[in-house]
Parts: C-alpha cells; sequence; structure tokens
C-alpha cells in the first residue's frame, strides 16, 4: 500500500483530492456505476454541509479503463488565509467527503427518475456522435460509457448504494492531492486514501475498419500508433510533441484541399497512442481516397516540418497546466496511468528541434480505421 500521490503548487486557489476506483467485477454493471457517479453529483449526505464549508464540493464520474471502468471521486476544498482555519476546513472537509462513502444519499425516487430520463436523453444524442462512438467501442481510457438505457431506467436506489458498497471495497485503487504544502499531511495514515494500483492494462489489438452508418452526425477517423517505451517525462514529452506533429503535417496537407478536421491525441499506455481526426458530416465520406491518401503518405519529413508548432503547442499546454486545475487533474491522472513521476508535473520545458528529430523514427502507425456517413445506392453498383 501506498501514500497519497501529492503534486504541491500554490497557483490554484483550491486544493483537490482525487480517489479512483478500478472496477472489473462483474457484479457492478457499467449502467449502475455511471448512474450512480451522476446520482452523486445532485444528491448525496455531505453535498449541502460540504457548501456551508467555505464553498467545497465534490464531483463524481465513470468511464472506460482498461478491461472495465473506473469510478473517479474529487474532493475540492477552497484556499483558507488563516492557518488554523485552513487545517479545520481540510479535516471536516476529508471526513464529509469519506461519508459520503460510507452513507451514501437520502432516497429521493422522483429525482432519480429524472436524473434516468435526463442521462437516457443525453445518450441518444451521443450515440449520433461518430466520435463518442469510436472512442467508447475501442474502450480507450477516459472515453465515456456506452450503456443499455432499458438497463439504466431498471437501477433502483437499493442498486446504487449496494454498488457503492462494492466499490468503496475495492482494492485496485489510488489517491491524488494536488494543492498548498501543508505543514502535516494528517491523511497520509488514513487507510481510506491508501494507494493500491496493480499494473493494469491499457492495450488492446485494433484491426482496420471501415464502419460506414447514415446515423451519425460527424465522421471520425483514426490512427493507432505504436513507440518505445515511455519510462520518464522526457520520453512522455517528446512523444507527444512528435504526436502533435504528426496532427499538425496532416492538418496542413488536407488545408491543401481546402478539408479541416478537428485532431484529438490518446495516449493510451506506455507504448501506444491513438490519434483520431473528427470531420463535418460528408466531408470523410466524399472525399475518403483523397483523405486516406494522405493520411497514408505523411512522411518523416512533413513530421520534422511541424516539430517546431508542436513544441510551441506543448509550451503553451504547460502554461494552460499551471492555470487551470481541469488541465492539471488530467496531466496527473495521465501521468499515473503511465507510471511516472508526477512531482515535477509544472517544470519548465525547453526542447530545440533536434532534439525531438531523433525520435520520430520510434514512432510507427499500426492501423487506421473510420466511421463514415455511408455508401448511397450508386456507389455499391
Amino acid at each position: 500500500m501506498n501514500n497519497i500521490k501529492k503534486i504541491f503548487t500554490n497557483e490554484f486557489g483550491q486544493k483537490v483530492i482525487i480517489k479512483r476506483f478500478y472496477i472489473d467485477d462483474e457484479n457492478i454493471s457499467k449502467e449502475r456505476l455511471f448512474l450512480l457517479a451522476r446520482f452523486l453529483n445532485i444528491n448525496n449526505v455531505s453535498l449541502k454541509k460540504l457548501y456551508k464549508l467555505n464553498g467545497s464540493s465534490t464531483f463524481f464520474k465513470a468511464y472506460n479503463y482498461s478491461n472495465g471502468y473506473a469510478f473517479e471521486a474529487r474532493l475540492f476544498v477552497n484556499n483558507q488565509s488563516n492557518f488554523l482555519l485552513k487545517s479545520y476546513t481540510l479535516k471536516k472537509a476529508i471526513k464529509l467527503f469519506k461519508d459520503i462513502f460510507e452513507k451514501g444519499f437520502e432516497k429521493d425516487e422522483p429525482l432519480l427518475t429524472r436524473l434516468k430520463n435526463e442521462i437516457v436523453d443525453e445518450h441518444n444524442s451521443y450515440k449520433m456522435d461518430s466520435f463518442f462512438f469510436m472512442e467508447s467501442n475501442l474502450n480507450l481510457p477516459y472515453s465515456k460509457i456506452d450503456f443499455d438505457d432499458n438497463n439504466l431506467k431498471n437501477v433502483s436506489t437499493s442498486d446504487l448504494l449496494n454498488t457503492l458498497s462494492l466499490i468503496n471495497k475495492r482494492e485496485c485503487q489510488e489517491s491524488i492531492y494536488i494543492g498548498q504544502k501543508e505543514n502535516k499531511f494528517f491523511f497520509d495514515d488514513d487507510l481510506f486514501f491508501k494507494s493500491k494500483r496493480q499494473v493494469l492494462p491499457l492495450d488492446y489489438n485494433i484491426i482496420d475498419n471501415i464502419t460506414y452508418n447514415y446515423d451519425f452526425e460527424n465522421e471520425t477517423l483514426a490512427n493507432a500508433y505504436t513507440f518505445k517505451s515511455i519510462e520518464n517525462m522526457d520520453d512522455f514529452y517528446k512523444t507527444y510533441v512528435i504526436l502533435k506533429a504528426i496532427c499538425n503535417a496532416f492538418e496542413n496537407a488536407l488545408a491543401d484541399f481546402l478539408l479541416k478536421c478537428h485532431s484529438t491525441i490518446r495516449i493510451i499506455s506506455k507504448n501506444k497512442a491513438v490519434i483520431l481526426y473528427k470531420f463535418d458530416l460528408g466531408n470523410l465520406y466524399k472525399n475518403s481516397s483523397r483523405i486516406i491518401a494522405i493520411n497514408n503518405e505523411i512522411s518523416k519529413e512533413d513530421i520534422e516540418k511541424s516539430i517546431s508548432d508542436s513544441i510551441r503547442s506543448l509550451k503553451l499546454s504547460q502554461i494552460s497546466l499551471n492555470s487551470d486545475l481541469s488541465t492539471a487533474i488530467k496531466r496527473a491522472l495521465l501521468l499515473c496511468d503511465l507510471d511516472l513521476n508526477i512531482d515535477n508535473i509544472f517544470a519548465d520545458i525547453s526542447y530545440l528541434t533536434d532534439d525531438i528529430y531523433q525520435k520520430i523514427d520510434d514512432i510507427k502507425k499500426v492501423n487506421s480505421f473510420a466511421i463514415m456517413k455511408g455508401r448511397e445506392e450508386d456507389d455499391k453498383e
């Protein structure tokens, strides 16, 4: 068992404790897990008490992770200038945070029914998004859970309380603290915040595939890449820069033909990443031959030309990291996924293009797959 992982910073007006459980228990359905997280956000035993405690709050979420799911809980505590109040507020907030896992929520069937209806409506809109479908279908870490609407509607408050109890007993978990350095971290010895993290598989085999579907409101192309194992922060930053340069090179090539897309990088393990390109409806399908040709013809020289812009993007992301708590949380979680040291997460980054060039050959594209609008009858002839 390890202590809570800590990132010290005075940049934010609040501190956060993140507790994450890894779920691969057949007794915990994805519908129960997802609904529990959403229900706790609007109804838990400590909600009002935390708000009265200097505006403290919690946030819960569930998402795809490894060969199962993750259930994540966050406690936000606003900073106090008075030392005595600061210590009291944090201790009290942590107790109220723990109370949620022990007591859950007050039963409110009408509220639960309304929430179910809202979630189903929201889910139906997500199902029109090819990007959501692609991420969820591939079970990419942090992607939204695709669930059965009828199964979700059949979940009771008793089911949710039972699910919370099962989650609280999970041994595979970790805790992270981001915020001001305290004179004494009294929760270091609290078993509730002990981390017991086994190495979870974040890898899988991706098969080349093109899916045609008229139901989506947009289209998505994705590439999977492999590379030498990320063992330290230098490996992480350089790998990110090259993946960003690949995105830039592809988007620049598309622009020559007045085509555009939105790219997203997902580093999903120590040696694999997926880049997703989201297109407006019809753009990928109507120009598929040209776009796929461009995708296959991105050269090392094209990537090298984009390295400078990618380094600038990395530096900008580091600035965001130091100014936005939600960005810092995402980065901290990813670094924990890769089993990297998070202590120097806010350190300045300085690379020259020559520092990156030698690593380009380490990154190989292994698969491409897409979701397109569909085939017209005339196209089938």
